[in-house]
């Protein structure tokens, strides 16, 4: 199973890069004993984006090492591979209905995917397939994520790279969704791939406008019906705590930071930043 890290993150939310078009990057300075630079995510790309600001670029010279949420070594991503996949003898057509069935083998012929081939995945992994392919069919092609840009770069800097998360938890956090979550998952991603666009697009003006608000409510989804916004809230929250901590582990440490979290995860009222205002630390946003 073949899985890359945009459709890995992507699952869990609309993330988008800071980059050289946007007025107000989502990037902020965060300071305890250590300092860590917060950066807001997408992992959903497009060339446009680059150059980055030099805001961005700056903060990352300043670091001693980079932070994703996962290393996204595509061995890391195959170790784990198996959480997505259903257990020898058993295929999809032995957890959907017939009607359902019939609608799934139709969604991916449109789009260019085999049911044939993925039969013995899980819902929740075609669904993040479903959408990463329409993704990439309307200009948003694999390997122009930020964390894809960064992750390289801090190979050629050689510079430390730490993980908040890691595939495994991923994996395990996305599997232990009931049977109904990832029926709601997957419907989820048979979206008008014009309406996806539109998403998208609206996503990248948001954050030329640098308008947090807004880029907060598509990231959860809102106005997505209460069974898609109750799955985005409970997938952020739980995955935003365990951030939590680690981030209070990275204050309390004489070190320096670039750390690249969805952005889903850093606004709102149970997002990053409130938190650790809450905590004490010292918090300040970037301008351009």
């Amino acid at each position: 199973m073949k899985m890359s890290i945009k459709s890995v993150v992507f699952a869990l939310g609309f993330l988008l890069c800071s980059s050289a078009f946007g007025n107000e990057p989502l990037l902020w300075e965060i300071e305890g004993t250590g300092k860590v630079y917060l950066l807001g995510s997408t992992h959903v790309g497009r060339k446009e984006m680059y150059p980055l600001a030099e805001s961005i670029i700056k903060a990352y010279d300043d670091a001693d090492s980079l932070v994703l949420e996962a290393d996204i070594d595509s061995e890391n991503i195959r170790r784990y591979s198996y959480i997505g996949r259903f257990e020898k003898g058993k295929t999809l057509q032995d957890v959907l209905s017939y009607k359902k069935l019939w609608q799934l083998k139709e969604e991916m012929g449109e789009i260019g995917l085999d049911y044939e081939q993925h039969k013995t995945l899980k819902p929740w992994v075609i669904a993040i397939m479903i959408t990463e392919k329409k993704i990439s069919n309307i200009g948003y092609p694999p390997g122009f994520e930020i964390e894809t840009y960064f992750y390289f770069k801090a190979k050629r800097d050689n510079k430390e790279l730490e993980v908040l998360e890691g595939y495994k938890f991923l994996f395990e956090l996305l599997d232990s969704l009931s049977k109904e979550e990832q029926m709601t998952f997957l419907q989820d991603s048979y979206k008008n791939i014009n309406e996806l666009e539109d998403d998208l697009e609206e996503l990248f003006k948001s954050w030329d406008n640098g308008d947090v608000d807004r880029i907060y409510k598509l990231f959860m989804k809102e106005g997505a019906g209460f069974e898609v916004e109750d799955l985005m809230a409970t997938l952020y929250g739980t995955r935003t705590l365990a951030m939590l901590d680690k981030m209070e582990g990275y204050l309390e440490e004489d070190k320096t930071r670039f750390v690249i979290v969805g952005g889903g995860h850093i606004m709102g009222d149970d997002g990053l930043l409130k938190m650790l205002a809450t905590k004490g630390y010292k918090i300040k946003r970037f301008r351009n």
